[in-house]
């Protein structure tokens, strides 16, 4: 299990920075085949982000 505020690994910070977001702001809650679930670090916003396909 992942510890509460880790940071993100370096291919889920490049999915995070392909939609805009600061990869050091959000952390990964749970990460799934296709798609991971990011909260906020300061707001506690949660999101619900996609991954693209790798070729």
């Amino acid at each position: 299990m992942a510890r509460k505020n880790a940071t993100p690994t370096r291919e889920q910070a490049q999915v995070l920075e392909k939609h805009g977001l600061k990869a050091h702001s959000w952390v990964v809650v749970k990460e799934f085949q296709n798609s991971m679930i990011v909260r906020n670090r300061f707001s506690g916003e949660f999101k619900h982000i996609g991954k693209e396909e790798k070729l």
